[in-house]
């Protein structure tokens, strides 16, 4: 997981500088073919006219706490990893979508006004062609961690 070096920006000066981060009720879960820098570019979201970006309420129940999947309560594990509480699914392909090699989370649901505040390469990148099967993260397979020292 990579973090844009603008949210980065905003996330330090949130912590350390007392200025303001805002960020919407949800979060955009985006597919990529080319894999962002941390400068957010050149990288390239899947394009595709029944392509969009799929929603994530950020809340206690659209991800679990670092205790475990499926958790709804506030974070107090040491895992330092949450994943998304419900299925996250994409309409089934009427187009070639090509290679999916990774996901991006953003603050908007299309643009790019606003770069994506972390990249997630996918394990094994997966090839998407019309009338395939849909693209979906199962509850657990979105997940997020963040470095912990014991």
């Amino acid at each position: 997981m990579r973090l844009s070096f603008d949210f980065t920006n905003k996330l330090l000066d949130n912590l350390f500088r007392g200025q303001s981060l805002t960020l919407n009720p949800q979060l955009w879960v985006g597919l990529f073919n080319v894999a962002p820098t941390t400068s957010a570019s050149g990288g390239t979201e899947v394009s595709a006219l029944d392509y969009k970006r799929q929603p994530v309420e950020r809340t206690l129940f659209g991800f679990c706490g670092t205790q475990g999947s499926g958790s709804t309560d506030p974070s107090s594990g040491t895992s330092g990893t949450i994943s998304n509480n419900d299925t996250i699914n994409w309409p089934v392909p009427t187009e070639d979508w090509g290679t999916i090699v990774g996901f991006a989370l953003f603050n908007q649901e299309e643009g790019t006004e606003e770069p994506y505040i972390l990249y997630c390469d996918l394990v094994t990148p997966v090839l998407i062609e019309k009338n395939g099967p849909a693209v979906s993260f199962p509850v657990g397979g979105l997940q997020v961690c963040l470095a912990t020292r014991s």
